[in-house]
């Protein structure tokens, strides 16, 4: 009897309707205490039931080697053996599922815990590029957190860093001041993912393996954590930042990966990231600053990590004997990073300064070389005003006021009406001119004129800060 009922279930089945007719017919059958088994097709793929009464859960495994195990009751195996396996793709010889959506609304009902051994067969045979692809995919935290949940023992690195990089991005367009929901699943993120932070680094000590935690992936991690509001950079331990930073260290020094973007990433992360006695101030990226009084305080990287990292990264990019090809390397923005970096950590040396003042000016009178853009020149500006070597500054900012003066037969005052000029940028511009004590009349006049177009799209904080500085600079003309 019931090799037959199976047989005529397998020869008949239709999509939901062939789940729902097994479960009202093994819900019918008289088996006691013991499980009974009956191997049946689905195409070409041979998926073996199993009933326990007494459990009162139905189990599906999978004849190939991956097997995939459900462990679900009556009222939840419709849903997933109709919609999940015969609607996802198990059908075929595919060796995972075609949808990137199922698994995540399954843990999003709350129909099975993510630990589940449910997804195994979903989690175990997808590509780490595939992954990271869904990863940013993700259209806010929800989604990200049932992401973490879902592949919380599969994430490496990549998947890590790829994960952060979503969260900073999607909290920069969340007022945090407003929206506590936002914010706690921001800190749920946070909070699964430091423990797979610290089982990486942990399961790496002593291994041959270590190269694993690329020097990319670890910049682009602490890239991702210096970014991210102070509140939820609190619950990120100094261990965790210190070992992701030793791994990438380690593993740069081991792979010979001394690449000049992940380099100025680290450099500039390590200088956002080192502050564990200081609050955060403000940005140099355009972002609102934060006071210093009301930013809360945050653990950051220790002292020795710090200084130990620092000096291996400009051993191996800035080194007497490596300077000048490297710099050659360095795309604009690198050189900015660097400047801001550098600066930023108190190792802006006398030798290093020089070379970088050299490669920026050489490339301003070289059509050969990418172009700067604004974000450019403000990072070189800001860098070099806060590293206090006059003797190199004064003629650098001197060049980059005459190089925008007249920029390929464009004026400044033109170039600075576009688009490519934000409020920030102008705003950050006077600041360093202001700070380094270098006034240029033609620059200012054009960034003067420039503000007064663009006054409406100021932050209060950029417009005060441009008012204060054009008073330093001399300039007699108030901006409302």
């Amino acid at each position: 009897m019931l090799r037959s009922a199976f047989e005529v279930l397998s020869s008949t089945w239709r999509g939901v309707a062939f789940a729902r007719q097994i479960s009202e017919t093994i819900k019918g059958l008289d088996t006691g205490n013991s499980a009974f088994y009956h191997h049946f097709f689905i195409s070409r793929t041979t998926c073996q039931c199993s009933f326990d009464r007494k459990n009162s859960q139905l189990a599906a495994s999978s004849s190939s080697e991956s097997s995939l195990h459900l462990p679900l009751t009556f009222s939840s195996f419709n849903y997933y053996h109709g919609s999940f396996l015969l609607s996802h793709g198990y059908a075929s010889t595919a060796p995972h599922f075609k949808t990137r959506s199922s698994a995540l609304e399954a843990v999003a009902a709350g129909l099975v815990d993510p630990s589940s051994r449910i997804l195994t067969h979903f989690k175990k045979n997808i590509d780490r590029r595939q992954l990271t692809a869904r990863i940013m995919r993700r259209r806010n935290l929800i989604e990200v957190r049932d992401m973490i949940r879902l592949y919380i023992n599969k994430l490496d690195t990549l998947h890590i860093a790829a994960l952060l990089t979503k969260l900073q991005w999607l909290m920069k367009r969340v007022d945090t001041s407003s929206s506590a929901q936002e914010m706690n699943t921001a800190k749920e993120c946070i909070q699964l993912l430091v423990p797979i932070m610290q089982r990486s680094i942990e399961r790496m000590e002593g291994s041959r393996f270590q190269h694993v935690y690329r020097p990319d992936s670890a910049a682009a991690c602490l890239w991702a954590l210096a970014k991210l509001p102070p509140e939820i950079l609190n619950l990120v331990p100094t261990a965790v930042l210190d070992g992701i930073l030793g791994r990438a260290i380690f593993s740069a020094n081991t792979l010979h990966d001394s690449a000049p973007r992940t380099m100025s990433l680290l450099l500039w992360s390590i200088s956002k990231l080192s502050s564990s006695n200081k609050p955060l101030g403000s940005t140099s990226d355009g972002n609102t600053p934060t006071p210093a009084s009301a930013a809360p305080l945050f653990p950051g990287i220790s002292m020795p990590a710090r200084d130990k990292a620092v000096s291996a990264v400009l051993s191996m990019t800035l080194s007497p004997q490596r300077m000048a090809p490297y710099l050659k390397q360095c795309s604009p923005a690198v050189l900015a990073q660097f400047s801001i970096s550098l600066s930023s950590l108190g190792r802006m040396s006398d030798t290093i300064a020089q070379a970088l003042s050299g490669e920026v000016i050489m490339r301003l009178n070289n059509l050969a070389y990418k172009p700067f853009k604004a974000a450019d020149f403000v990072g070189i500006a800001k860098g070099f005003a806060a590293a206090g070597k006059k003797d190199v500054t004064v003629p650098l900012l001197a060049a980059i006021a005459a190089h925008l003066a007249e920029d390929e037969g464009v004026s400044a005052a033109e170039a600075m009406l576009t688009g490519a000029w934000k409020p920030e940028h102008l705003s950050h511009l006077m600041a360093a001119y202001a700070d380094a004590g270098v006034r240029h009349d033609g620059l200012v006049q054009a960034v003067m004129v420039a503000a007064k177009v663009k006054l409406a799209l100021f932050h209060p904080w950029a417009l005060q800060q441009l008012r204060d500085s054009s008073k330093i600079l001399g300039h007699k003309e108030s901006i409302s």
